[in-house]
């Protein structure tokens, strides 16, 4: 369905796009509360979220953080939530891509049996075969 980025990208790209991901996603959590941690914290922390987002565009992950920041500005995201929303939304540009052919209706539909039919139905049910829309 979609090629991996990370099998497109040369080790010098790829690493340069993970280090991109990292300075987006400090960016897009310093927006919220964040306790200062250690250096070692941050680095395992930043890594996660290199490798969630390595084989998504820089646009499809910009579209993810704008998005939940309009979304969801109060809930803190992790890299989860923007690997999902990009998932969604490529799912969501497939299903408006795709040139769905509709069904063809059946022209040849016999009203007065649909009517008899429904008469039926009311009568058996509530003991009345009143039409409403005559």
């Amino acid at each position: 369905m979609y090629n991996l980025l990370s099998k497109q990208l040369n080790s010098q790209e790829l690493e340069k796009h993970r280090m991109w991901i990292a300075l987006k996603a400090e960016a897009l959590l310093n927006k919220y509360f964040v306790q200062p941690v250690k250096d070692e914290i941050k680095y395992e922390m930043m890594l996660g979220w290199m490798k969630a987002l390595e084989n998504f565009s820089q646009r499809e992950i910009d579209e993810a953080f704008v998005e939940h920041l309009n979304e969801e500005p109060r809930r803190k995201p992790h890299e989860g939530i923007i690997r999902e929303r990009i998932i969604n939304n490529r799912r969501k540009n497939m299903v408006a891509n795709k040139k769905v052919e509709p069904l063809p209706i059946a022209v040849t539909v016999d009203m007065e049996k649909r009517r008899k039919s429904a008469d039926k139905i009311m009568k058996e049910v509530f003991g009345s075969s009143k039409r409403f829309n005559k």
